[in-house]
Order: C-alpha cells, then sequence, then structure tokens
C-alpha cells in the first residue's frame, strides 16, 4: 500500500524501572511518583500503526531541541510517497522548537496544551456550539506565546 497521505502520532511515555538501571532519572511519572523512569519519545503512523522512529530517553521531559531532532528524523524516516502529513502530539510538546520544526516541513499539526496564560484567553473569548464535534463548545483564537517566533491560530474544545 502506498500512502500518499500521513498523519503522525507523537507521543512520550514512561517506563519505570527497578533497581539501579543507568541513564533511569526522577522525573515525570504519574502512576510512581519519585521513582526513577525513562521516557521514550516514539511516532507511528496512524494509519497503520507502524513505527516510524523514537529513541530511548531519560526520565525527564525532552527539551524543545532534543524534539525538534526527534521530529526532523521522523520526516527524513517517511517514504518517498507520502505527499501531504500532519501530526498530533501531546502537552510535552507544546513548545516553539516543535513548531518551527512541524512547519519547516510543510506539516499541519495539532498539539494539546493547557498553560496558565491559555486558560486566561479561554476564558476571555467567545464560545459556540461545536457541530461537527461531541464537544460541548467550541472557541478559536489567534495569540503568540512567549518565545514563539509568530502568532498562530489557537483551537479549543470543551
Amino acid at each position: 500500500m502506498r500512502l500518499r497521505e500521513v498523519v503522525l502520532d507523537t507521543d512520550t511515555t514512561v517506563q519505570t524501572v527497578y533497581g539501579r538501571q543507568m541513564g533511569a532519572r526522577k522525573g515525570y511519572n504519574p502512576q510512581h511518583r519519585g521513582k526513577k523512569s525513562y521516557q521514550p519519545i516514539l511516532t507511528f503512523l496512524a494509519e497503520t500503526r507502524e513505527y516510524l522512529g523514537g529513541e530511548l530517553r531519560k526520565g525527564e521531559r525532552p527539551s524543545g531541541k532534543q524534539i525538534a531532532a526527534h521530529l526532523d528524523s521522523v520526516f527524513a524516516a517517511l517514504p518517498k510517497t507520502v505527499e501531504r502529513y500532519s501530526a498530533r502530539a501531546d502537552s510535552g510538546f507544546y513548545c516553539w522548537e516543535a513548531v518551527e520544526a512541524y512547519t519547516s516541513h510543510g506539516c499541519r499539526f495539532v498539539l494539546s496544551a493547557q498553560t496558565p496564560r491559555l486558560v486566561e484567553e479561554l476564558q476571555a473569548t467567545r464560545w459556540t456550539g461545536s457541530p461537527r464535534t461531541d464537544a460541548d463548545g467550541q472557541c478559536e483564537f489567534r495569540y503568540q506565546p512567549q518565545g514563539w517566533g509568530m502568532v498562530h491560530r489557537f483551537v479549543a474544545l470543551r
């Protein structure tokens, strides 16, 4: 099957380790707070659930530079038949470097995020119905987070 359009799903996961595992760190580990873990970054093709790229990481959150390097390697690994791509990632990828990586490759993307400043924007924005989703409401606004190089469109559902 030759895919011409794909959706890239990128996520981190937490792998708790026991004992004295090399490279493990105390970091974000909601099930086992304070325990050492690894936090790999993984990217899959949504259509086929095939693994496209990833790396095993120490337990702390990856930096923006590390996220951008991962995304660049993922785009390099895409089959040449792919003409269009979009991406989804969780709030761990909400940073300017990820936005730059996606846009430099011409990729449309959705990042999950919840920051105090975004919550302020959401409270000040007019909400409407959401007829194309099962959400109770939706809103849209333009916003430039601190440290970002340009204004972007933000869409929220509740």
